[in-house]
């Protein structure tokens, strides 16, 4: 029988290593190495931590097969969760993450270009990171492409709220959205809601499930 190692090994589709050496994201990745434990925030961070769990824990947590936790950091959510995943991957574009000394999986990769195979995955992850990326919608076509028939996607959007805007004029990076905008982004891209959103903390949780992607008539657009 294959160990979890040896099927993990399957779902790539090309060998990573040292993707990345953007000074940004190393120096990010320092900064929220302890995200959720001290520092600044730790409070929002624990009280978002905490509701991204209950949300997996309800809506997620009896899917099996693989989950996918892209930009995971340090992987510190899944101290939060009751229903553990059958199996666990990590990613992190940053390659301080594997540094880490949590139990799980790891890769470091790009969360706009993940190389892993088509349909590897039951449910994604994504916690802290859309208000990181410039083209969601890129994004959320190729994650499309890596979870199976109606597989499960929690993810967190960083609202236009006071905190968030200060975040991003103060030179944090972020880029914050309006949650209806996410929620036609995913729509556009072939996911659907599955509930209502949940703001927590400083972040708005969501989660989605895959859907049969809508062809447009070509005939109607004449």
């Amino acid at each position: 029988m294959k160990t979890d190692k040896q099927v993990l090994s399957v779902l790539y589709t090309k060998v990573m290593s040292n993707i990345s050496s953007k000074t940004l994201w190393e120096e990010r990745g320092k900064r929220f190495l302890d995200r959720g434990v001290k520092g600044i925030g730790a409070s929002v961070a624990q009280t978002e931590l905490k509701a991204a769990a209950r949300l997996w824990d309800e809506r997620i947590g009896s899917v099996l097969g693989w989950t996918a936790d892209i930009g995971a950091g340090n992987g510190i959510f899944w101290d939060y969760v009751k229903c553990q995943p059958a199996k666990l991957l990590l990613t992190d574009i940053s390659k301080i993450y594997s540094q880490s000394t949590y139990r799980f999986n790891r890769l470091v990769a790009d969360s706009e270009n993940m190389p892993l195979r088509n349909e590897s995955f039951n449910s994604i992850v994504a916690l802290g990171l859309l208000e990181y990326i410039m083209n969601i919608e890129q994004m959320l076509n190729s994650w499309h492409g890596l979870v199976k028939p109606e597989g499960l996607l929690l993810l967190s959007n960083s609202p236009r709220t006071v905190p968030n805007m200060l975040r991003s004029t103060f030179g944090y990076g972020a880029i914050p959205r309006d949650d209806s905008n996410v929620q036609k982004i995913l729509s556009d891209t072939g996911w659907e809601t599955v509930c209502d959103p949940v703001r927590a903390g400083w972040q708005t949780l969501m989660v989605a499930r895959k859907a049969v992607r809508k062809i447009k008539n070509s005939m109607q657009q004449l």
